[in-house]
């Protein structure tokens, strides 16, 4: 927009801001005047340092500034852009954000002949972020503009994704997209929170990752990532996860057993075995009300194995009862449990076990369970009953319908002829088949014997 300057001492046009944070960054203003009976221009320089206090307040240094007006009224500050011209007789400064002009009315008033140095104000409330030019120009084919920006809010960011532990976890993101007036982002925020308590928000983090612990396992949690820049906090990004269960690896392993328990752990070991699995839960039961075995694996590459892989866990969330699981089971370990020939587990050390925990989860783990566990055989066995059950009861159907269907047959497809139905009226229902070619046969041959016996007869 053009404006008209009356005052010839000194002119000041102030663009001013509401809602803006305080862009910060080196500017230069050059303005090239031409004067009156000089050839060539003479061009003027100045180099701009914007930089904030700390309290919101803007300082400015140098002639081209912006700076926050706090003495205005309104909800927010206002922001005020000043350009400042020395070296000939300015006739318009025109303001635009973004190649275009600021509307504040259509007037354009030419300015009398005035001194070399004048300042200009504009205020306006609301700018956005953009690209501000300041142009100063005079009636001779001289101009120069002064340019800087002001930053918006950084957008939201890419690829947030959270990878769960049990107490920890991990956050990943990607920055946002930039652009052209996104400014520099200084650090990221991250906040979790879960119903009904809450995580504290973590630290400030200016990587593309970040671990937070003080997570509590088996508990779903949604948590906001934000990029904060100087205008302020962008939008979040959000994601979703559920920490792990707490629980504890460990291995029995079945170190020098004798003669008389190795036969035990060969001869169907993972019946036997699965008797060790019920000694644990007992102990367990009787010393941690809150801890439970749900996973037993057998050694993959044998068929008598000679260790156990459990997993336990935790019914609750306390982490003292963890870190007291480990020891509960090394203690009793220790005590050497065997497995008699009543399959009962006593306490001696004819059977010595070693206990060792598990560092890495997918140690000595089997892909699948033993198939002749015994539950598995008990349910292969109840199956197969179900199986027999269900086949005889649909083979007595089929029978069933079969004589239906052949009795409906007789009835109606083989019925003897009308002549011979008063024969049979006293056969409850059972009807004969006849063959008509055998029936004429049999009267061919009665007919013959009737002659003979008539020949007979007549002799």
């Amino acid at each position: 927009k053009d404006f008209v300057f009356e005052d010839r001492e000194a002119q000041r046009v102030d663009l001013r801001q509401r809602n803006a944070s305080s862009p910060t960054g080196i500017f230069r203003c050059t303005i090239d005047v031409r004067v009156e009976g000089e050839e060539d221009p003479v061009k003027k320089s100045v180099y701009v340092g914007l930089y904030s206090n700390g309290s919101g307040n803007v300082t400015i240094v140098g002639d081209i500034s912006l700076a926050v007006i706090s003495d205005l009224n309104g909800p927010s500050p206002q922001f005020s852009l000043t350009c400042n011209s020395t070296g000939g007789p300015v006739t318009t400064v025109t303001w635009t954000r973004d190649d275009v002009s600021f509307t504040r009315g259509t007037e354009t008033v030419l300015i009398d002949p005035v001194t070399a140095q004048y300042t200009h104000t504009l205020t306006v409330s609301g700018i956005p972020e953009g690209l501000y030019t300041c142009t100063v120009s005079n009636s001779k084919p001289s101009q120069d503009s002064a340019q800087f920006s002001i930053e918006g809010l950084s957008g939201v960011p890419k690829e947030f994704e959270a990878e769960a532990g049990q107490r920890q976890v991990v956050f990943t993101w990607s920055p946002p997209p930039a652009t052209q007036y996104s400014g520099r982002i200084t650090n990221y925020t991250l906040s979790c929170s879960s119903s009904p308590s809450s995580l504290p928000q973590s630290p400030s983090s200016q990587s593309g990752s970040l671990t937070v612990t003080g997570f509590s396992p088996n508990t779903p949690y949604s948590c906001s990532l934000t990029a904060n820049n100087n205008r302020g906090t962008g939008s979040p990004a959000m994601t979703s996860f559920t920490t792990l269960e707490d629980y504890v690896l460990f291995q029995l392993h079945f170190t020098g057993i004798p003669s008389n328990c190795k036969g035990f752990v060969e001869t169907n070991g993972p019946e036997k075995l699965d008797n060790i699995t019920s000694a644990v839960l007992n102990v367990l039961s009787g010393s941690c009300a809150n801890c439970a075995i749900d996973e037993e694996y057998f050694a993959c590459d044998s068929e008598s194995p000679t260790y156990v892989t459990y997993r336990a866990r935790l019914e609750g969330t306390s982490e003292t009862d963890s870190g007291s699981l480990i020891p509960l089971i090394e203690a009793w370990a220790r005590t050497g449990p065997n497995i008699t020939a009543g399959g009962l587990l006593t306490v001696n050390s004819q059977c010595p076990v070693s206990i060792s925990s598990l560092t890495n989860p997918e140690e000595g783990l089997c892909e699948s369970p033993p198939t002749t566990a015994p539950d598995e055989q008990i349910l292969s066995i109840q199956n197969i009953a179900i199986i027999a059950g269900v086949g005889g009861g649909i083979l007595l159907i089929f029978v069933v319908f079969l004589v239906i269907g052949l009795r409906l047959c007789c009835k109606y497809s083989c019925r003897p002829k009308p002549s011979e139905e008063k024969a049979l009226e006293g056969l409850s229902g059972v009807y004969i088949i006849h063959d008509k070619e055998k029936d004429k046969f049999e009267e061919a041959e009665e007919e013959e014997d009737f002659e003979k016996e008539k020949v007979d007869v007549d002799e």
